[in-house]
């Protein structure tokens, strides 16, 4: 019986020696990471950025065609959930990229009222 739990013992430690091996990389996976938390606010900004052409149509072209208030409101609102679940996690680059999403559906929001 000693020796049945005696072996029991070392495959044990084979196995947590083999999860360690496989979390020895750690400095790459933290190099990615800090990586990748650098350049979300890049990323970030660049959701916000895009729907710049479509507040130009509204705005200088004066054209909302095709675009849907509801639609627009709705992002609108949902980023504005956002902001608030990030602000409570302390996330920043979740307020960050929301925060500038209201900022530009909002514009495309009110031009959509005043030009329709």
């Amino acid at each position: 019986m000693a020796n049945h739990n005696f072996g029991l013992h070392h495959v044990g430690q084979r196995k947590r020696a083999a999860r360690s091996k496989k979390t020895n990389n750690r400095p790459q996976s933290d190099k990615l990471k800090s990586a990748v938390d650098h350049s979300i606010y890049a990323v970030a900004m660049l959701g916000p950025v895009m729907t710049l052409p479509q507040i130009s149509n509204v705005w200088v072209g004066r054209d909302t065609s095709g675009l849907s208030l509801v639609s627009w409101t709705a992002y609108t609102l949902v980023a504005v959930f956002w902001v608030f679940y990030g602000m409570l996690h302390r996330d920043k680059p979740i307020v960050v990229v929301n925060f500038f999403s209201i900022l530009v559906n909002a514009v495309v929001v009110l031009g959509i009222f005043i030009f329709r």
